[in-house]
């Protein structure tokens, strides 16, 4: 009987799971193991394909939700909801790079707000020609989120020039400080 008990006990103690606390993403709760999940919906009017189109030229963004993705650093382990997105960028009817067929380990941006701000997010770039080029993108839904204004910007802090040189950042593989207006498809 004091078998039967003890290995009873043991499986219960095996099949138990601890539980994550699930949380909208735009909580500021915080615990081990947190899970910040996309309850509300707010990631759904950026997720799907977007373009933008001027004669020969043209970005292509798909952006996609991936869920419960695992965080650790050096405080904090968490589960969150990301968005991510792959890009497709043409200039002068050449095909300068193209992401959309990488697998969504691989991607060119990702959001870095949990949540949007102002009806927008900020992700962070990664050039997918330049190693190690990293930069910021406003993308901000208009046009009752039908439309999306996307820019691409340096990170790399603050420059001093000499006189007589171009206070410009160092390229990208796409423009940069330039507004595109892309259309939901």
């Amino acid at each position: 009987m004091k078998q039967l008990i003890l290995i009873l006990s043991i499986i219960t103690t095996l099949s138990c799971k601890v539980q994550s606390p699930i949380v909208p993403i735009d909580s500021d709760e915080y615990s081990e193991n947190i899970y910040y999940r996309d309850i509300d919906g707010v990631f759904d009017p950026f997720i799907g394909t977007w373009v933008w189109q001027d004669g020969n030229n043209s970005i292509t963004i798909e952006i996609v939700k991936l869920e419960q993705v695992y965080y650790e650093g050096h405080n904090y382990k968490e589960y969150r909801d990301r968005l991510i997105g792959k890009i497709k960028y043409i200039e002068n009817g050449v095909e300068i790079f193209n992401t959309l067929s990488y697998s969504n380990d691989n991607h060119t941006i990702i959001n870095k707000n949990k949540s949007p701000i102002n009806g927008g997010f900020s992700f962070r770039f990664e050039d997918p020609l330049l190693s190690n080029k990293t930069g910021h993108v406003d993308f901000d839904l208009i046009n009752d989120g039908t439309q999306a204004t996307f820019r691409l910007r340096n990170r790399e802090g603050v420059r001093f020039y000499q006189p007589g040189e171009t206070p410009e950042d160092p390229d990208f593989s796409m423009p940069r400080r330039v507004e595109f207006t892309l259309t939901k498809q």
